[in-house]
């Protein structure tokens, strides 16, 4: 298993992966391949793994802006301008330059823990990425918003502003926890109407 450092500690990341074992109903399942090549499941519950990003991608976010090279910041202008040109054009693409982004503010960093814990989560946050920027577009019909935070994470790494980074990462990443949990309360109540529905329009039994 592969080892990462967190602090003075070694974590496997396969144990930081069960450590997210849901215990909550709103959890997703998904496949890792294994060494040997067999095909395991981890159940994850997506609150947690955006309360994770919520603290990693904060401490990513500030030593990028301390420690990032020049090169890296040029890769970090471009991936912005490719996402420019996919706002409210392409969803989907969106979400991919999305998590690759991210990806690269994570490697940024000079400690590697940050960028093993977004490899280690990025099957669930590709597939929630996805959605949840699916139903944002389709609820505001916009997601030039969401764009716009990206910019601001993006400008204040490339500025070397740490506070403003870990800022506007927290910013980012707390909206996207918040949106979440409003599309989930919002497909409950769906649930409940349609079930009342059914109560209702129900024929007695004779």
């Amino acid at each position: 298993n592969a080892f990462v450092a967190l602090g003075a500690y070694q974590v496997d990341v396969v144990t930081l992966m069960h450590s997210l074992e849901p215990h909550i109903p709103d959890q997703v399942v998904v496949d890792v391949t294994s060494e040997a090549g067999t095909d395991l499941q981890h159940s994850l519950a997506l609150e947690p793994v955006y309360e994770l990003r919520l603290i990693t991608e904060r401490l990513a976010a500030a030593q990028a802006a301390e420690h990032t090279t020049q090169m890296q910041r040029e890769g970090l202008r471009r991936q912005l301008a490719d996402m420019t040109g996919l706002v409210n054009v392409a969803p989907s693409e969106y979400g991919a330059a999305d998590n690759t982004l991210h990806r690269l503010v994570a490697e940024c960093s000079p400690n590697p823990v940050f960028a093993a814990v977004q490899e280690s989560l990025s099957p669930i946050v590709a597939s929630t990425t996805n959605d949840w920027l699916a139903q944002h577009s389709e609820m505001r019909q916009d997601i030039s918003m969401i764009h716009f935070q990206h910019e601001k994470i993006v400008e204040a790494i490339v500025g070397q502003h740490r506070d403003l980074a870990v800022q506007a990462m927290s910013d980012h990443i707390d909206y996207v926890l918040k949106t979440l949990r409003h599309q989930r309360e919002a497909a409950r109540l769906r649930e409940i109407a349609t079930a009342r529905q059914l109560i209702v329009t129900e024929p007695a039994s004779k």
